[in-house]
């Protein structure tokens, strides 16, 4: 079959539709001096009254006004009778402005309406009304996403002029499909989403449908296994059935050869691609993504040569070889997400017509050839998360009709592709290059791509500056270029990108003084992350910036005297990181009671800005605050109550490295979702509460779909990133993002705390870290210790604990650092492969024997009298008087009494005589008895 047949097929496949979209417009534009009837009018008048229309969309219809002229009514132009109703809520309307209420059973009087269409609305929790079987004359019905409930009511099979039925969308279900017998005109049928678990006939019911163009079976939980022993709807051009959970392929339907479009796709077949594709010439489009197909049909058997649209995403579980050659009018192929193990084969660069190509994540390796220069047609190219290399082709610029780009993820080196005289224009919007290992500077070639609205440069090695030709990129909506080497100062030409939202410089090598000019346009900018670089912020005192934001990195910048006063006004500021930021000398430096004014904020970052005085009570306002680090500064008081009180969504509490003093406020406990509590290196006093099992999100394992994350509200993957925090876990610094959401770390070290351990504290079973180090805390380890089994990290030393390491603590099998040295701890280390695998230094400095140390225990695991190693204290020993004089006793007195039995004959004979008469007497006393 040839393209212009498939092309013919699907003007076949519309061709009814379009007779009743002209009989529409005819209708639009009858004799306005016909008026609907009356009774009709009344009718309608009733159905509004039932109907709730929050948005007034029907305020047309009006009693004194012709309802022919209302909206979504067409009449008949001669008789003035009703023949559709066009009540759908159009896809750019809001859920507000969707009908919903009652339907009421005046629609009956409606006796010529042919077209009726209500989907896209609300009628939730209502049935599909019985007597839309009496409307006898509908030739379409569409109720399509319109919240309906129940049982599609078996009356609709009184419509036997009906073409189209869509019921897709609806938590509905069927008794049984006998009902659509009767339809025989059907050209349409849409139950997608309808439960048809009840009607394992409908293969059989639906072949009764000879004149049947399209099918819609999606998420109908079917059973595709009955067999038809031959199809009757040999004119059916579209075929449906993704999402209903089956094994293989039933075969009727490679008899269906007039099929131009088959939709298969998530249904987990696991028995391979059938060869019966080759019998469906005519296809033009081919789903079956997201399937487990065990292999891929050889090439002869799958020479669809119409094909214009094919994918195969995820749709193998097994390595797949790239053999699609013949295929040379494909304009859309996915291929990705599928175990590819190959290289970009080279009949690809052949596809000339190609408008689509998808083959992320899917293992390619390997460079691009220059070759994909070919691909003249290509609108969208996505091959992201791939171990691809090698330099990039300089072809790539010449892709005039290039839209989208994304070769993220990638190991690509060397300089960006340049732009091409064989473009007078260029399409690109999308250009992603971010996690590469891309070097050079930045092309000022980059300024041609004129209507580009998204730029991802991220995570690279370029250097050299920031061209001034981005400042004619008006279009430009996101600007990523963090984490490479680029220098020089800031183009004061950026701001005039009137359309950026989104700017990320973090981790660069920028210099310099920004000032206003910088940021004269950006109107629309809600994330600036601009971290990690050298630049000098000069602003005037009283400057309003021009832009709204949600997130604002400038940690390392020179702010001046003070935190710029402009913050005040950024009402929607969600994450805010000031870390490490340059104040000027000799000027006091406290939280601004503005910051108070940030209802918003989600995530504080302040670490290593000096700040001294008390922590700002301002902060208390701030109840939305999940990430609140003040760590290293030189605050002083205590620990405010309020921070328990008030910011009850806490999950990160860091205050380490500051002059704190006073007792841990019991009120902290309230912070149930607190995940890291970090009050290191202070000087607290007092006990650890005993509240500590309030810790909710601390006592359970926490999982990777708890992400801690800022995602600003209606915005795409590059205006969402993890939160961060650097932690003391495992003896070292380590900054945390991707596995955050991951870790619970309670850090109370170096501090002055006395008391006992608390035994609530072994309630936290999801703890990862724990360091009471370096405290006055006294007692045993709780026995219960072994329970929080989750634990990677244990820190009690350079305490006063005492007592025997508790046998429990061998159950924390996925401990990889330990350190209880420096306490009074005495006893055998439990014998655990785990422990033994930790050196001797995790135990010095208490009276403890047995591996890993090198003093051995004695008889009953008692200590000897000896000092483990690495002690200095117990370098002698001394001798344990009690023992020594027990075994001298009893020689003396064995030999006292043995020596004179064994060496004197007179002593020997009265010995032994006397046991002989004692034994008479024990005789005849026995015999006296027993006469």
């Amino acid at each position: 079959m040839t393209m212009n047949t498939s092309m013919r097929a699907i003007e076949i496949l519309f061709l009814g539709f379009l007779t009743i979209a002209a009989i529409h417009l005819s209708f639009c534009n009858g004799n306005k001096d016909v008026a609907c009837m009356k009774s009709e009018k009344q009718a309608l008048l009733s159905f509004k009254q039932d109907l709730k229309d929050l948005s007034n969309r029907l305020s047309s219809w009006d009693v004194e006004a012709d309802c022919c002229k209302w909206a979504g009514v067409v009449c008949n132009n001669l008789s003035g009778h009703v023949l559709e109703l066009h009540l759908q809520t159009p896809s750019e309307f809001d859920l507000y402005s969707r009908l919903g209420g009652e339907i009421n059973p005046s629609l009956v009087n409606l006796t010529h309406l042919r077209y009726l269409d209500l989907s896209q609305n609300s009628f939730t929790g209502i049935r599909i009304p019985s007597f839309i079987g009496s409307l006898v004359s509908l030739q379409y019905i569409n109720l399509s996403d319109a919240g309906f409930v129940g049982t599609i009511p078996h009356h609709l099979g009184n419509l036997s002029s009906l073409r189209s039925l869509s019921l897709r969308a609806n938590d509905v279900d069927v008794e049984n499909l006998d009902w659509l017998h009767a339809l025989y005109h059907l050209e349409y049928l849409d139950l997608s989403d309808v439960s048809l678990t009840k009607a394992p006939n409908w293969p059989q019911v639906i072949n009764k449908l000879p004149f049947l163009l399209e099918l819609h079976l999606s998420r109908c939980g079917l059973d595709l296994s009955p067999a038809l022993l031959s199809v009757n709807f040999t004119s059916l051009l579209v075929l449906e059935l993704s999402s209903n959970w089956v094994s293989s392929i039933p075969s009727w339907i490679f008899s269906i050869t007039s099929l131009i479009s088959l939709d298969l796709s998530s249904c987990a077949f696991e028995s391979p691609m059938p060869e019966g594709f080759r019998n469906l010439t005519s296809l033009v489009t081919l789903d079956v993504s997201l399937n487990n197909f065990p292999s891929f049909p050889p090439n002869s058997l799958f020479r669809m040569n119409n094909l214009v649209f094919l994918n195969l995403r995820g749709a193998f579980e097994a390595p797949l070889p790239l053999i699609l050659p013949n295929m040379t009018n494909l304009r859309y192929l996915d291929l990705s997400y599928n175990d590819l193990n190959s290289t970009v084969p080279s009949w690809l660069y052949s596809f000339s017509r190609l408008e689509y190509l998808d083959m992320s994540f899917s293992k390619l390796e390997g460079g691009i050839s220059n070759d994909i220069g070919n691909l003249t047609s290509i609108i969208t190219l996505l091959l992201p998360q791939n171990k691809l290399e090698g330099t990039l082709p300089r072809s790539l610029g010449s892709l005039c009709n290039l839209r989208f780009c994304d070769l993220s993820y990638n190991n690509f080196r060397g300089e960006l592709f340049r732009t091409s005289s064989k473009c007078t224009t260029y399409a690109l919007e999308t250009l992603m290059l971010n996690n590469n290992r891309l070097s050079g500077t930045l092309p000022d070639q980059l300024g041609k791509f004129e209507i580009l609205q998204e730029l991802d440069l991220g995570y690279n090695n370029l250097s050299g500056p920031i061209p001034i030709t981005l400042g004619r990129l008006t279009s430009l909506e996101t600007m990523r270029l963090p984490n490479n080497q680029l220098n020089g100062t800031l183009p004061e030409g950026l701001g005039h990108l009137s359309k950026l939202r989104h700017l990320d410089l973090t981790d660069n090598l920028l210099s310099g003084i920004v000032s206003q000019v910088h940021f004269t346009n950006l109107v629309n900018l809600t994330f600036l992350g601009a971290s990690g670089n050298r630049l000098t912020l000069n602003v005037s005192l009283d400057w309003i910036p021009p832009f709204l934001l949600e997130v604002l990195e400038l940690g390392s910048w020179h702010l001046g005297p003070k935190f710029p006063i402009w913050l005040q006004s950024q009402k929607n500021l969600s994450y805010l990181d000031i870390s490490n930021a340059e104040l000027s000398e000799g000027i006091p430096r406290h939280i601004p009671s503005s910051f108070g004014l940030l209802y918003d904020l989600n995530s504080l970052h302040l670490r290593n800005n000096r700040l001294s005085g008390e922590i700002s009570s301002s902060l208390q306002n701030c109840t939305n605050l999940e990430m609140l680090d003040l760590s290293e500064n030189e605050f002083i008081g205590s620990i405010p109550t309020w921070m328990g009180e008030r910011l009850r969504q806490l999950k990160i509490l860091a205050l380490r490295s500051n002059r704190l003093d006073g007792l841990i406020p019991p009120e902290i406990c309230g912070l149930y979702s607190l995940q890291v509590l970090d009050i290191a290196n202070n000087n607290l006093y007092g006990g650890i509460p005993q509240c500590v099992n309030n810790f909710a999100s601390m006592a359970v394992k926490l999982e990777s779909n708890d992400l801690i994350s800022y995602i600003g509200p209606g915005r795409d993957h590059l205006d969402s990133f993890l939160e961060n925090a650097i932690l003391v876990t495992k003896g070292n610094n380590y900054q945390y993002d991707k596995i955050l959401a991951l870790v619970a770390v309670v850090d109370i070290s170096n501090n002055n705390i006395s008391g006992k351990i608390p035994v609530e504290l072994t309630s936290l079973l999801g703890l990862l870290s724990l360091n009471l180090s370096g405290n006055r805390l006294a007692g045993v380890i709780p026995k219960k210790i072994g329970n929080m089994e989750s634990l990677e990290s244990l820190d009690l030393s350079r305490n006063q604990l005492c007592g025997e390491i508790p046998p429990t603590i061998s159950n924390l099998t996925f401990l990889s650092y330990l350190n209880l040295s420096h306490n009074n701890l005495s006893g055998k280390i439990p014998s655990n492969t785990q422990l033994q695998s930790f050196s001797s230094s995790s135990f010095i400095g208490n009276n403890l024997c047995g591996l890993p140390l090198s003093n051995n225990c004695s008889v009953g695991g008692k200590t000897p009298d000896v000092r483990n190693e690495g002690d200095s204290e117990g370098a002698t020993s001394e001798v344990d008087w009690f023992y020594l004089f027990m075994g001298l006793g009893f020689v003396v007195g064995f030999w006292a009494i043995c020596a004179p039995i064994l060496f004197i004959k007179s002593w020997r004979y009265a010995y032994f005589q006397y046991l002989d008469n004692v034994w008479t007497r024990l005789v005849l006393l026995y015999m006296g008895k027993r006469v």
